[in-house]
């Protein structure tokens, strides 16, 4: 019975420019990542949630994208 499990076989490029170069899905989630948390640390930073001022908030994601 599980011999006949479903086996995923999905690209993991989501966009491939040649045969061993192209963006992979897991490069989009880092990107994503880093959108999502520069948008929420400026989001927080004007709601004073933080004491980070909004327009620190790219020198803050440069640094950990350094650090990633």
């Amino acid at each position: 019975m599980l011999a006949e499990a479903y086996l995923h076989r999905l690209d993991p490029f989501a966009v491939q420019i040649t045969e061993t170069f192209g963006l992979r899905w897991y490069g989009l989630a880092y990107i994503s990542g880093f959108i999502i948390a520069w948008v929420l640390l400026r989001w927080l930073g004007k709601k004073k949630f933080i004491l980070i001022p909004p327009e620190r908030a790219g020198d803050i994601l440069f640094a950990t994208v350094l650090g990633v």
